[in-house]
């Protein structure tokens, strides 16, 4: 599933603002191994405002797994 919501949001020619949400919420709720996928996407995209939304779900996934090491 947060594959396929990645690959529709990167296909997507929609404007920045209206992917926004879509990429927060894998930051949010996506598996911590998919940080290095988003990371790549980031890579991928020549739009720097696209860049940035998934460099930002990468950074979430990385904060979030930091955290539950952490906790547990």
């Amino acid at each position: 599933m947060t594959a396929a919501v990645l690959r529709a949001v990167y296909a997507s020619r929609d404007q920045t603002a209206r992917v926004r949400h879509p990429v927060d919420l894998l930051g949010h709720r996506a598996p911590f191994e998919f940080e290095s996928v988003l990371s790549d996407a980031a890579t991928r995209t020549g739009d720097l405002d696209r860049l940035a939304l998934f460099a930002a779900a990468a950074d979430i996934l990385t904060h979030r797994r930091h955290l539950h090491e952490e906790l547990t």
